[in-house]
């Protein structure tokens, strides 16, 4: 599933937030997990 992100209230949306938790799937768990969630979902460097 390809998600496109136009715009900053995406990043909230169900759709979006689901198929980052199925891309991240693998990483659950791990240590590192939050800072790729974070670096996936963090919007604030951009403005």
């Amino acid at each position: 599933m390809k998600i496109v992100v136009n715009n900053s209230s995406d990043i909230n949306s169900i759709d979006f937030i689901a198929a980052l938790k199925e891309y991240l799937k693998g990483a659950e768990g791990t240590w590192y997990y939050d800072k790729i969630y974070g670096a996936h979902t963090d919007i604030s460097r951009f403005f």
